[in-house]
Protein backbone atom coordinates (compact mmCIF):
# COMPACT_ATOMS: atom_id res chain seq x y z
CA UNK A 1 0.00 0.00 0.00
CA UNK A 2 1.24 3.41 -0.82
CA UNK A 3 1.32 5.36 2.45
CA UNK A 4 2.59 8.46 3.61
CA UNK A 5 5.09 7.91 6.70
CA UNK A 6 6.10 10.38 9.36
CA UNK A 7 9.23 11.17 7.23
CA UNK A 8 7.57 12.49 3.98
CA UNK A 9 9.03 9.28 1.86
CA UNK A 10 6.37 7.32 0.03
CA UNK A 11 6.39 3.50 0.36
CA UNK A 12 4.54 0.85 -2.04
CA UNK A 13 5.44 -2.10 0.68
CA UNK A 14 2.54 -4.43 1.17
CA UNK A 15 1.16 -5.30 4.65
CA UNK A 16 -0.91 -8.30 5.41
CA UNK A 17 -2.65 -8.46 8.55
CA UNK A 18 -3.43 -11.84 10.51
CA UNK A 19 -5.64 -11.78 12.87
CA UNK A 20 -5.95 -15.49 15.09
CA UNK A 21 -8.84 -16.08 16.77
CA UNK A 22 -9.36 -19.82 17.19
CA UNK A 23 -12.97 -21.07 19.00
CA UNK A 24 -12.89 -22.90 22.07
CA UNK A 25 -11.08 -20.77 24.72
CA UNK A 26 -11.20 -22.80 28.11
CA UNK A 27 -10.68 -20.01 30.88
CA UNK A 28 -13.42 -17.73 28.94
CA UNK A 29 -15.62 -19.38 26.51
CA UNK A 30 -15.94 -17.55 23.43
CA UNK A 31 -13.40 -14.91 24.80
CA UNK A 32 -12.45 -13.94 21.09
CA UNK A 33 -15.46 -12.94 20.19
CA UNK A 34 -17.16 -11.73 23.82
CA UNK A 35 -18.27 -8.48 23.70
CA UNK A 36 -15.89 -5.33 25.40
CA UNK A 37 -17.83 -2.21 25.49
CA UNK A 38 -20.42 -3.27 23.21
CA UNK A 39 -18.11 -4.46 20.00
CA UNK A 40 -17.08 -8.07 19.88
CA UNK A 41 -13.01 -8.47 21.19
CA UNK A 42 -11.64 -9.25 17.60
CA UNK A 43 -13.21 -6.22 16.20
CA UNK A 44 -11.24 -4.19 17.85
CA UNK A 45 -8.34 -5.02 16.44
CA UNK A 46 -9.68 -5.38 12.77
CA UNK A 47 -11.07 -1.95 13.21
CA UNK A 48 -7.18 -1.18 14.65
CA UNK A 49 -6.05 -2.40 11.11
CA UNK A 50 -8.51 -0.38 8.83
CA UNK A 51 -7.33 2.47 10.25
CA UNK A 52 -3.86 2.41 10.60
CA UNK A 53 -3.38 3.03 6.39
CA UNK A 54 -0.38 0.50 5.98
CA UNK A 55 -2.35 -2.60 5.72
CA UNK A 56 -3.64 -3.87 2.31
CA UNK A 57 -5.41 -6.99 3.53
CA UNK A 58 -6.69 -8.01 7.34
CA UNK A 59 -7.81 -11.68 7.39
CA UNK A 60 -9.17 -13.32 10.46
CA UNK A 61 -7.66 -17.24 10.61
CA UNK A 62 -10.30 -18.93 12.56
CA UNK A 63 -11.96 -22.29 12.66
CA UNK A 64 -15.53 -20.79 13.37
CA UNK A 65 -17.98 -20.09 10.75
CA UNK A 66 -19.67 -17.95 13.89
CA UNK A 67 -16.65 -15.95 14.23
CA UNK A 68 -16.20 -16.08 10.48
CA UNK A 69 -19.29 -14.37 10.32
CA UNK A 70 -18.34 -11.79 12.84
CA UNK A 71 -15.34 -10.71 11.20
CA UNK A 72 -16.91 -10.35 8.09
CA UNK A 73 -19.39 -8.09 9.62
CA UNK A 74 -16.33 -5.34 10.80
CA UNK A 75 -14.44 -6.06 6.96
CA UNK A 76 -12.06 -8.52 7.71
CA UNK A 77 -11.71 -11.27 5.12
CA UNK A 78 -12.16 -14.66 6.29
CA UNK A 79 -11.08 -16.55 2.54
CA UNK A 80 -10.82 -20.17 4.65
CA UNK A 81 -11.70 -21.82 8.08
CA UNK A 82 -8.38 -23.23 9.82
CA UNK A 83 -7.59 -26.88 9.43
CA UNK A 84 -8.88 -28.95 12.66
CA UNK A 85 -5.07 -30.23 12.87
CA UNK A 86 -4.00 -26.23 13.01
CA UNK A 87 -6.59 -25.31 15.77
CA UNK A 88 -5.27 -27.49 18.77
CA UNK A 89 -4.28 -26.46 21.73
CA UNK A 90 -0.30 -27.28 20.94
CA UNK A 91 -0.43 -25.18 17.59
CA UNK A 92 2.00 -22.53 17.99
CA UNK A 93 1.25 -19.14 16.44
CA UNK A 94 4.03 -19.28 13.13
CA UNK A 95 2.17 -22.13 12.10
CA UNK A 96 -0.81 -20.35 11.67
CA UNK A 97 0.96 -17.59 10.58
CA UNK A 98 2.67 -20.24 7.68
CA UNK A 99 -0.60 -21.37 6.67
CA UNK A 100 -2.50 -18.20 5.79
CA UNK A 101 0.97 -16.66 3.68
CA UNK A 102 0.67 -20.04 1.84
CA UNK A 103 -2.25 -19.84 1.38
CA UNK A 104 -2.21 -16.27 -0.56
CA UNK A 105 0.64 -17.24 -1.75
CA UNK A 106 -1.15 -19.94 -3.92
CA UNK A 107 -3.51 -17.34 -5.11
CA UNK A 108 -0.54 -15.60 -6.37
CA UNK A 109 -0.37 -13.03 -3.56
CA UNK A 110 2.74 -11.89 -1.75
CA UNK A 111 3.01 -9.46 1.25
CA UNK A 112 6.36 -7.85 1.72
CA UNK A 113 5.46 -7.81 5.80
CA UNK A 114 3.50 -9.28 8.05
CA UNK A 115 1.54 -7.98 10.97
CA UNK A 116 0.30 -10.02 13.93
CA UNK A 117 -2.54 -8.52 15.99
CA UNK A 118 -4.00 -11.04 18.71
CA UNK A 119 -7.53 -10.20 19.68
CA UNK A 120 -6.93 -10.80 23.23
CA UNK A 121 -4.93 -6.91 22.93
CA UNK A 122 -7.51 -4.81 21.87
CA UNK A 123 -6.33 -1.56 23.41
CA UNK A 124 -3.60 -1.32 21.08
CA UNK A 125 -4.76 2.13 18.38
CA UNK A 126 -4.23 2.48 14.69
CA UNK A 127 -1.52 4.88 15.23
CA UNK A 128 0.23 2.26 17.35
CA UNK A 129 -0.18 0.51 14.14
CA UNK A 130 0.95 2.90 11.67
CA UNK A 131 3.98 4.24 13.80
CA UNK A 132 5.19 0.35 14.15
CA UNK A 133 5.17 0.00 10.20
CA UNK A 134 7.02 2.94 9.86
CA UNK A 135 9.81 2.21 12.72
CA UNK A 136 10.20 -0.63 10.60
CA UNK A 137 10.63 0.73 7.16
CA UNK A 138 12.84 3.67 7.87
CA UNK A 139 14.35 0.75 10.59
CA UNK A 140 15.77 -1.59 7.77
CA UNK A 141 15.22 -4.17 10.34
CA UNK A 142 13.60 -7.23 9.94
CA UNK A 143 11.34 -6.93 12.42
CA UNK A 144 9.39 -5.17 14.91
CA UNK A 145 7.60 -6.06 18.55
CA UNK A 146 5.73 -3.89 20.64
CA UNK A 147 7.21 -4.12 24.19
CA UNK A 148 6.08 -1.88 27.36
CA UNK A 149 7.19 -0.78 30.76
CA UNK A 150 7.65 -3.61 33.38
CA UNK A 151 5.03 -2.97 36.55
CA UNK A 152 7.21 -4.26 38.69
CA UNK A 153 11.27 -4.69 38.70
CA UNK A 154 11.95 -8.15 37.57
CA UNK A 155 15.10 -8.02 40.26
CA UNK A 156 12.32 -8.15 42.72
CA UNK A 157 10.90 -11.90 41.57
CA UNK A 158 12.15 -15.35 41.13
CA UNK A 159 11.09 -18.57 41.73
CA UNK A 160 10.65 -20.80 45.08
CA UNK A 161 11.88 -24.20 45.79
CA UNK A 162 9.15 -26.34 46.86
CA UNK A 163 9.79 -26.02 50.44
CA UNK A 164 8.99 -22.31 49.85
CA UNK A 165 12.29 -20.65 51.43
CA UNK A 166 13.36 -17.49 50.54
CA UNK A 167 17.01 -17.98 50.99
CA UNK A 168 18.47 -15.77 48.10
CA UNK A 169 15.28 -14.88 46.39
CA UNK A 170 16.59 -11.58 46.26
CA UNK A 171 20.07 -10.48 45.33
CA UNK A 172 21.63 -8.78 48.48
CA UNK A 173 22.88 -5.99 46.37
CA UNK A 174 19.50 -5.33 45.43
CA UNK A 175 17.57 -5.11 48.55
CA UNK A 176 17.86 -1.93 49.51
CA UNK A 177 18.01 -0.15 46.27
CA UNK A 178 14.77 1.65 45.49
CA UNK A 179 12.57 0.69 42.50
CA UNK A 180 13.13 4.00 41.46
CA UNK A 181 16.78 3.84 41.13
CA UNK A 182 16.64 0.24 39.61
CA UNK A 183 16.91 -0.04 35.60
CA UNK A 184 13.87 0.42 33.66
CA UNK A 185 12.92 -3.50 32.29
CA UNK A 186 10.24 -3.83 29.35
CA UNK A 187 8.50 -6.63 28.77
CA UNK A 188 6.21 -8.12 25.56
CA UNK A 189 2.96 -6.79 26.08
CA UNK A 190 1.33 -8.91 22.95
CA UNK A 191 -0.08 -6.17 20.82
CA UNK A 192 1.90 -5.63 17.78
CA UNK A 193 4.45 -8.08 16.33
CA UNK A 194 5.55 -7.03 12.36
CA UNK A 195 8.37 -8.70 10.35
CA UNK A 196 9.38 -8.86 6.94
CA UNK A 197 7.58 -12.04 5.38
CA UNK A 198 11.08 -13.48 4.48
CA UNK A 199 12.53 -13.27 7.05
CA UNK A 200 9.72 -14.88 9.39
CA UNK A 201 9.37 -17.42 7.62
CA UNK A 202 13.16 -17.97 8.04
CA UNK A 203 13.38 -17.59 11.56
CA UNK A 204 10.14 -19.51 11.98
CA UNK A 205 9.44 -16.47 15.05
CA UNK A 206 9.52 -12.67 15.51
CA UNK A 207 12.28 -12.77 16.89
CA UNK A 208 14.08 -12.36 13.85
CA UNK A 209 18.33 -11.78 13.00
CA UNK A 210 17.60 -7.84 13.73
CA UNK A 211 14.72 -7.38 16.04
CA UNK A 212 13.76 -3.94 17.44
CA UNK A 213 11.23 -2.67 20.18
CA UNK A 214 7.64 -0.70 19.14
CA UNK A 215 7.29 1.17 23.34
CA UNK A 216 3.97 1.53 24.09
CA UNK A 217 2.40 2.84 27.22
CA UNK A 218 0.83 0.19 30.04
CA UNK A 219 -2.18 1.71 29.50
CA UNK A 220 -2.27 0.28 25.73
CA UNK A 221 -0.80 -2.78 26.93
CA UNK A 222 -4.00 -4.74 28.21
CA UNK A 223 -3.35 -8.69 27.31
CA UNK A 224 -6.90 -10.65 27.83
CA UNK A 225 -6.70 -14.50 29.61
CA UNK A 226 -8.98 -14.41 32.47
CA UNK A 227 -12.31 -12.84 33.19
CA UNK A 228 -10.39 -10.05 35.62
CA UNK A 229 -8.22 -9.40 32.94
CA UNK A 230 -11.39 -8.64 30.60
CA UNK A 231 -13.22 -6.60 33.42
CA UNK A 232 -9.76 -4.50 33.71
CA UNK A 233 -9.84 -3.97 29.80
CA UNK A 234 -12.88 -2.54 30.28
CA UNK A 235 -12.35 -0.03 32.90
CA UNK A 236 -9.31 1.02 30.98
CA UNK A 237 -11.40 1.18 27.58
CA UNK A 238 -13.94 3.26 29.30
CA UNK A 239 -11.20 5.54 30.65
CA UNK A 240 -9.53 6.01 26.96
CA UNK A 241 -13.02 6.65 24.74
CA UNK A 242 -13.62 9.41 27.90
CA UNK A 243 -10.58 10.92 27.45
CA UNK A 244 -10.49 10.47 23.01
CA UNK A 245 -13.51 12.24 23.45
CA UNK A 246 -11.89 15.33 25.56
CA UNK A 247 -9.10 15.37 22.81
CA UNK A 248 -11.54 14.80 19.80
CA UNK A 249 -9.63 11.96 18.53
CA UNK A 250 -9.44 8.33 19.03
CA UNK A 251 -9.20 5.26 17.53
CA UNK A 252 -11.63 2.07 16.88
CA UNK A 253 -15.46 2.92 15.77
CA UNK A 254 -15.66 6.07 17.84
CA UNK A 255 -13.58 7.36 14.14
CA UNK A 256 -15.67 5.63 11.86
CA UNK A 257 -18.83 8.09 11.19
CA UNK A 258 -21.17 5.39 10.23
CA UNK A 259 -20.90 3.44 13.42
CA UNK A 260 -20.40 6.18 15.95
CA UNK A 261 -23.96 6.21 17.12
CA UNK A 262 -24.27 2.86 17.67
CA UNK A 263 -21.16 1.84 19.10
CA UNK A 264 -21.08 4.63 21.49
CA UNK A 265 -24.60 3.84 22.45
CA UNK A 266 -23.99 0.23 22.99
CA UNK A 267 -20.96 0.71 24.71
CA UNK A 268 -23.26 2.58 27.55
CA UNK A 269 -25.70 0.13 27.91
CA UNK A 270 -23.92 -3.50 27.14
CA UNK A 271 -22.67 -4.46 30.56
CA UNK A 272 -26.40 -4.35 32.32
CA UNK A 273 -27.65 -6.63 29.63
CA UNK A 274 -26.85 -9.80 31.85
CA UNK A 275 -27.75 -8.77 36.03
CA UNK A 276 -24.63 -9.76 37.20
CA UNK A 277 -23.02 -7.35 35.18
CA UNK A 278 -24.56 -4.66 35.97
CA UNK A 279 -22.09 -3.80 39.11
CA UNK A 280 -19.52 -2.17 35.93
CA UNK A 281 -22.36 0.26 35.71
CA UNK A 282 -22.81 3.17 37.38
CA UNK A 283 -26.09 3.89 38.87
CA UNK A 284 -27.20 6.71 36.15
CA UNK A 285 -26.77 4.28 33.47
CA UNK A 286 -28.27 1.40 35.28
CA UNK A 287 -31.34 3.45 35.51
CA UNK A 288 -30.98 4.39 31.90
CA UNK A 289 -30.63 0.85 30.56
CA UNK A 290 -33.87 -0.79 32.74
CA UNK A 291 -36.25 1.70 31.67
CA UNK A 292 -36.81 -1.04 29.10
CA UNK A 293 -36.35 -4.54 28.20
CA UNK A 294 -33.42 -5.94 26.92
CA UNK A 295 -35.44 -7.34 23.75
CA UNK A 296 -36.64 -3.43 23.36
CA UNK A 297 -33.28 -2.35 23.91
CA UNK A 298 -31.24 -4.49 21.33
CA UNK A 299 -34.42 -3.82 18.25
CA UNK A 300 -33.97 -0.04 18.88
CA UNK A 301 -30.20 0.12 18.45
CA UNK A 302 -29.62 -2.41 15.97
CA UNK A 303 -32.47 -3.66 13.93
CA UNK A 304 -34.81 -0.25 13.77
CA UNK A 305 -32.45 2.95 14.72
CA UNK A 306 -29.34 1.80 12.41
CA UNK A 307 -29.93 -0.80 10.00
CA UNK A 308 -26.84 0.24 8.48
CA UNK A 309 -24.65 -0.55 11.50
CA UNK A 310 -22.40 -4.04 11.41
CA UNK A 311 -24.02 -5.16 14.56
CA UNK A 312 -27.15 -5.12 12.87
CA UNK A 313 -26.12 -8.46 11.12
CA UNK A 314 -25.11 -9.85 14.28
CA UNK A 315 -26.79 -12.55 15.38
CA UNK A 316 -28.67 -10.96 19.28
CA UNK A 317 -27.09 -14.40 20.94
CA UNK A 318 -23.70 -12.96 20.57
CA UNK A 319 -24.78 -10.05 23.27
CA UNK A 320 -26.99 -12.99 25.35
CA UNK A 321 -29.87 -11.08 24.56
CA UNK A 322 -32.90 -12.93 26.00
Amino acid sequence: MQAQSKLGATHNNRFLCIIPARSGSKRLPNKNIKPLCGKPLLAWSIEAARESKYIDEIVVSTDSKEYAEIAKCFGASVPFLRPKELSLDTTTTFEVLEHCIRFYENLGKWFDYVVLLQPTSPLREAWHIKEACEKLITSGADSVISVCKCEHPPLWSNTLPENEDMSGFIAPEIRNIRSQDLPCYYRLNGAIFIAKTKALLESKDFFTKHTIAYKMDTMYSSDIDSSLDFEFAHFLAKYLQKEARKMRVGGGALTNPATTESVFIFRTFAFGIKKDQKSLLDSKESTDFTAQPPESVYSALFQKNNPQSPYAKIPKEIYNVA
